[in-house]
Formats: structure tokens, sequence, C-alpha cells
């Protein structure tokens, strides 16, 4: 339980930021 909770987690930190940094902001 511990795993998928930290795997989701990962994801969604690597996900908000990726979408951010990829999707709103080219550089």
């Amino acid at each position: 339980m511990r795993s998928a909770r930290g795997e989701i987690w990962i994801i969604d930190l690597t996900d908000s930021r990726g979408h951010e940094q990829g999707g709103k902001r080219p550089a």
C-alpha cells in the first residue's frame, strides 16, 4: 500500500511540474 501511494505521489508531482514547465513554459 505504501509503494502504490508513493508511486502515485511521485507521478502526481512529476505530472504537475512537467505540464507547467513543458506545457505552460516551453523554456
